[in-house]
């Protein structure tokens, strides 16, 4: 009973914390894994941030062009005396409200145009989580990819330290020549320098994935994963689902909507005013009044082509900008996929045998030689072959992995897809 009772207050604790107070501790605390670095470098993405921001900004904008009127009322109040010969001083007093109405339909387009905008914002939205998400993955890989590579040289440094010391062991008991000793000695220090440098690779690794995912560089926790492409698969490209192509899209839309609304500008906005007066002799007068601006043609008044003509251009701007777009979207992703299937097929090589009894082999080497079945120049090419060839996986697995994540760019793949 009471451990039921336990695992209910547990249960209950749990569905209490907030999901995003749950992933933000992810982040913090890991471990890493590919859907978790897609999931923080989205959350702390301050591009991200700022174009959400945009798009509160768009909406705001949009509610401004809902108002009915197109200006405030405009209540205007007078008062006169007057004195003539004879006739006693008395006040006149005027009271005017006026109130402009716009008839050509101005507040429809002003509000198309704002629905285009906020279209774009979204488009710029998602372009910018892609950006975020292509930006952490590559920083994941690179971890994984550093981190494999550091350990084949620290494996490898291993062996080349018990050679040395076994050639010099050789050496001075007359059992090997002094130039064999000097060649393990020379591989023993060229691979210490690997390792070091191996290692620093992985720190900037570790610390361009903390900085992606708004961490310290010290704070980076436990990164989990191998070495494994994208499930990208092979797909025909739809430019709709790339963000640019629907940002395109948007700004056409937009554009056309600012030559609709540039053209109902042109329409004159009348003003309808009521006015009560009461004059010096007691009279109450009551009227109403329209008013109509005359326009006046440029380029001595604003009645001008001139911001219609510019909308024009700027609509055909955005169609061609958009052709170009689409074109270059398809390049990039026929480029993409080509390179996918070629370190697809350059990973395949390497297979995970054959690469298990390198790392034996590699690890074989000091007791080979101890028992005699190696010579030790023969054992110094092998380490190097042993090593070349777990280096060379490592960096094609590497490279199979960010093609695929150039081609789910490309192809515009959903973020679902990604994790």
């Amino acid at each position: 009973m009471g451990s039921n009772l336990l695992w209910a207050a547990a249960l209950a604790a749990v569905l209490t914390v907030p999901t995003g107070a749950v992933a933000a501790d992810r982040c913090r605390t890991g471990p890493l894994d590919r859907a978790a670095v897609i999931e923080c470098a989205v959350r702390n993405s301050p591009r991200v941030a700022a174009d959400r921001a945009a798009r509160k900004a768009v909406a705001g904008r949009r509610e401004t062009a809902r108002v009915a009127l197109p200006a405030h009322p405009v209540v205007e109040v007078s008062a006169a005396t007057r004195k003539a010969s004879g006739i006693p001083r008395d006040w006149n007093l005027y009271g005017t409200i006026r109130q402009e109405i716009e008839i050509g339909g101005q507040r429809r387009r002003r509000i198309a145009a704002a629905d285009a905008e906020a279209a774009l914002a979204d488009a710029r939205v998602r372009t910018t989580r892609r950006d975020a998400i292509v930006d952490g993955l590559q920083a994941y890989y690179d971890v994984l990819a550093a981190r494999e590579r550091k350990a084949v040289v620290d494996r490898a440094l291993a062996v080349a330290t018990a050679l040395a010391t076994l050639a010099k062991a050789r050496a001075e008991a007359g059992a090997a020549a002094g130039i064999t000793g000097d060649l393990a000695d020379i591989a023993a220090v060229s691979l210490r320098r690997r390792a070091l440098e191996q290692a620093r690779d992985e720190k900037a690794a570790r610390a361009r994935l903390a900085r992606h995912l708004g961490l310290m560089p010290g704070n980076l926790p436990q990164v989990v994963g191998a070495l494994e492409p994208l499930p990208v698969g092979d797909r025909d490209l739809d430019p709709r689902r790339r963000s640019e192509v629907a940002q395109a899209d948007a700004t056409v839309q937009l554009r056309d909507r600012e030559i609709a609304t540039a053209r109902r500008a042109r329409v004159p906005n009348p003003s309808l005013s009521f006015f009560v007066q009461r004059d010096g002799f007691a009279e109450l007068v009551i009227g109403a009044g329209v008013a109509l601006p005359l326009p006046l043609p440029g380029p001595v008044g604003p009645f001008s082509r001139g911001p219609v003509l510019e909308a024009g251009a700027r609509h055909r701007e955005a169609i061609a900008t958009r052709e170009a777009i689409v074109r270059d979207v398809q390049i990039e992703a026929d480029v993409a996929l080509a390179d996918l299937r070629a370190r697809r097929d350059i990973a395949a090589l390497y297979d995970e045998a054959v690469l298990e009894r390198a790392r034996t082999d590699l690890d074989a080497l000091t007791s080979a030689l101890e028992g005699g079945r190696m010579d030790l120049r023969d054992a110094l090419i092998a380490q190097q072959l042993l090593l070349g060839f777990l280096e060379a996986a490592i960096e094609a697995h590497h490279s199979a992995c960010l093609a695929s994540l150039a081609a789910a760019r490309a192809l515009g793949v959903d973020e679902e897809e990604l994790r």
